[in-house]
């Protein structure tokens, strides 16, 4: 295994003024990625908490690991809720939904679970989004969405691989049992998927009180059947369930170097 990466915050500042209400394929795909958006800013800052709770409790290498990828996620929330902006001047309706996911996720599920848990929770929402951003290098999985959003969605998934193993050294380090990880990546599932459902939901009720159900409808089944650089995402399903496996680590996996290059590059330095 290759030595330990630094995380490194970078400051991109994006802007999104203008972006058109379908940037990525279709309505269905531009909602449900369009949720996730939504679910990045108060999430990163669980992942942020979740993680500084056990600075106190590992050295200086994996302490000095964990604070840049505290850095990092801060600055993703940050530059992903400047996206909502562009959302809510296309007329959708973000701040009630918003309110009840926080209320839900962090007001009432995230008390209720130890520190432990909520490390190993992170650790696996860790791991899926960087599955996913291996897709975006790999596959080309956002590469006909608007120049605007796609540098957003590849610098996130550059990062995404480059800080990949922080939470789940952290979490090895401060509780290493399986029961623990497995905890951490049923809630990680169950949460992720059903807010992301919840905020897609929310999102195409919108559609459908413009243009009807019947259009949203007949268009999501043209998605579905002609999904694009879309088709690779059931891929994601093995390359997650790998963190069950006793002998796990997420540096196994490929796409670092993907990652390194585009980082080292101009793309997501031009910020409009």
């Amino acid at each position: 295994m290759s030595a330990p990466v630094i995380p490194r915050v970078r400051k991109p500042g994006f802007r999104f003024q203008g972006l058109p209400r379908r940037w990525l394929g279709g309505r269905l795909d531009t909602h449900v990625v369009n949720a996730a958006n939504l679910i990045f800013p108060a999430g990163e800052q669980f992942f942020c908490r979740s993680i500084r709770a056990h600075l106190d409790r590992v050295g200086p290498e994996l302490r000095r690991r964990a604070a840049a990828l505290i850095g990092q996620e801060a600055r993703h929330g940050l530059e992903h809720e400047g996206f909502f902006a562009a959302l809510e001047e296309q007329g959708l309706e973000l701040e009630s939904w918003l309110e009840r996911y926080q209320a839900l996720a962090y007001g009432r599920i995230e008390p209720a679970f130890s520190p432990e848990v909520r490390l190993a929770t992170t650790a696996a929402l860790e791991h899926f989004t960087a599955c996913l951003a291996r897709l975006v290098f790999e596959e080309g999985l956002v590469d006909d969405a608007d120049p605007r959003a796609r540098r957003l969605l590849y610098w996130h998934a550059a990062e995404e691989i480059e800080h990949r193993d922080v939470a789940f050294d952290l979490l090895q380090a401060v509780d290493p049992r399986y029961r623990t990880r497995l905890a951490g990546f049923g809630l990680g599932v169950l949460l992720l998927n059903g807010f992301l459902l919840s905020g897609s939901w929310h999102l195409i009720r919108q559609e459908a009180r413009l243009i009807g159900w019947r259009r949203v409808a007949a268009e999501a089944l043209r998605e579905l059947a002609d999904p694009g650089p879309r088709r690779s995402l059931p891929r994601v399903i093995p390359a997650a369930l790998a963190f069950l496996r006793p002998g796990f680590h997420p540096e196994e996996g490929p796409g670092r170097e993907a990652a390194a290059r585009y980082l080292a590059g101009e793309d997501w330095r031009v910020a409009a």
